[in-house]
């Protein structure tokens, strides 16, 4: 750009932002607004084509981020002029040029930024801004200096029922295999006829708890694969699954991400292991916990909710501790150039919360592990450790599952632990009796709602009846006596001081489901069952 170009353009931008300012007075006096229109009016007939402009002033981590670098590139992508420079600390101005509707569009991708800004607060001031849209009308909006998206004003402060941000479900659950392994053994053929010709039927019961989810992760311990072969001697139930059917059926449910990073998806071998995840990937279902190396195996799952005005980003990271049997002779943990699952290494994966929140301070953090090796059992005081350090480290929850039946929940100042989720659908006839387990299970119902202020988010635990020889494998919700008695296992396994959850019951469903209480101080079993009509 040679010296003429360039003045002019610097004085078309000093232009525009002149007219915007004109345009926008600070006073609101009739006779100022209307010698400001009539000033606009006279400008804009030497205005050219140029059909509208905006000046911004743009608030919050916005320098030393690359802000200004990506709005210009977004701008030139819409065909739309833009100058941008830092006014401080945390703030930068700049004036979009250019059609009204593509201006706007540029303006709505500024309230997300790169991905290490972060935007609290946009003022507008248009020159001949484009037409407001059916919604804007009837919010009332008639100023067009704004601290949020168009949507709604901000001249007076917001009340929270004045903005309704989005909200999303984000739903967790444990152990899953339709169980072509375990129903193809003697005494199952009932079952395998049913799960040849009905396979749904399996998930009729918990169906209704995850099918209104934006995101449903689970723990599939499987593989995808037509009657395999084995060749760990010596590893028990080594599973698998007919991959048509199975895909079929996560689809069916509204799957959207898989944990694999557990003690059956390397059952017959990388090979296995490698076209399972890409038979899901096909399929349009994220993987994570395990890969070609542990690079890619220990890579965590992100997922971007887009609100009305900001983003919230989550990560879940996943890994499974097992005995030493599982690195030493089964060969079941990736490394730097082999595939497998990812090991969940405390101090490493302690290491990556702590990066992963320096970089992202106001991502929400998932920790979903599996522990093999206690089957049917209360988790030690040493996965209890290992789950602090973890919310210690920067996590804001951990949702783990291996154990197939469910364990306490502990709320820390810093966090909440599930330290066992169980089953989902697991289709093994399962040895809860013989082991005196608990037959239950949870399903985590994570709701994310945006407000004027931010992200709120509270998980709910919904208790279900995972064991298949009490309910025929016809797995369900939690009925009023088992309530009672779930309630009085978790009462038993509290620490004390810290009985932070307390039981509901739903009106409109009269599903059982447990929150966890944000003051409380002391255990609330006192009147267990509550309900919240």
């Amino acid at each position: 750009m040679n010296k003429i170009t360039k003045f002019k353009r610097t004085v078309e931008f000093a232009y525009y932002k002149k007219l915007c300012t004109m345009q926008n007075p600070k006073s609101h006096d009739s006779e100022t607004n209307k010698q400001t229109f009539l000033n606009c009016c006279l400008t804009r007939l030497a205005a050219g084509n140029k059909n509208s402009a905006v000046r911004l002033k743009i608030k919050g981590k916005v320098t030393g981020v690359g802000f200004r670098k990506w709005l210009r590139k977004k701008a030139k992508a819409k065909g739309v002029q833009c100058q941008v420079q830092n006014r401080g600390e945390n703030s930068v101005e700049a004036v979009l040029i250019g059609s009204g509707e593509d201006i706007d569009e540029v303006v709505q991708c500024a309230w997300k930024g790169p991905k290490r800004a972060k935007v609290k607060k946009i003022k507008e001031q248009w020159f001949n801004k484009p037409e407001e849209s059916e919604v804007e009308k009837q919010a009332g909006i008639e100023e067009q200096s704004q601290a949020i998206p168009p949507h709604v004003n901000k001249e007076e402060p917001v009340k929270d029922e004045e903005f309704n941000g989005k909200k999303f479900k984000i739903t967790f659950a444990g152990d899953t295999s339709l169980g072509n392994y375990y129903l193809s053994q003697p005494g199952k053929e009932d079952m395998l006829e049913r799960l040849n010709n009905n396979p749904i039927s399996f998930f009729e019961g918990l169906q209704p708890l995850v099918e209104d989810s934006d995101h449903f992760i689970l723990n599939l311990e499987t593989v995808l694969a037509e009657n395999p072969s084995s060749s760990l001697e010596g590893k028990e139930y080594p599973n698998w699954d007919k991959p048509e059917r199975t895909l079929d059926i996560l689809k069916k449910l509204g799957v959207t991400a898989v944990s694999l990073a557990n003690n059956h998806t390397m059952d017959f071998g990388a090979e296995i292991l490698l076209d399972t995840r890409q038979q899901l990937q096909d399929a349009g279902i994220n993987c994570f916990g395990a890969g070609v190396d542990s690079k890619e195996a220990s890579k965590p799952l992100e997922i971007i909710l887009e609100g009305k005005k900001s983003t919230k980003k989550i990560y879940v990271l996943t890994g499974m501790r097992a005995s030493r049997r599982y690195r030493e002779e089964f060969d079941f943990f990736a490394g730097q150039e082999k595939p497998g699952v990812n090991s969940l290494s405390p101090k490493r994966m302690t290491r990556t919360i702590k990066q992963l929140r320096e970089k992202e301070p106001e991502a929400i953090i998932i920790i979903f592990p599996h522990w093999q090796g206690i089957d049917y059992k209360w988790v030690s005081p040493r996965h209890e450790e290992i789950c602090r350090g973890f919310i210690d480290a920067g996590a804001n929850y951990v949702f783990a599952h291996g154990t197939h039946m469910v364990n306490h929940i502990e709320k820390t100042e810093k966090g909440v632990i599930a330290y066992s989720i169980g089953n989902f659908v697991f289709n093994s006839p399962g040895r809860y009796r013989k082991m005196e387990a608990p037959p239950y299970s949870f399903i985590v119902k994570f709701n994310i709602t945006e407000n004027k202020n931010g992200w709120t988010c509270e998980p709910l635990f919904y208790p279900t009846v995972t064991d298949n020889k009490k309910t025929d494998f016809n797995l369900r919700p939690v009925n009023d006596i088992e309530s009672y008695q779930l309630d009085n296992i978790l009462v038993n396994k509290l620490i004390p001081n810290n009985g932070l959850i307390t039981l509901f019951k739903g009106t409109d469903n009269n599903l059982f489901f447990y929150i966890i209480n944000k003051e409380s101080k002391k255990s609330v079993y006192e009147n267990p069952v509550i309900d919240i009509s």
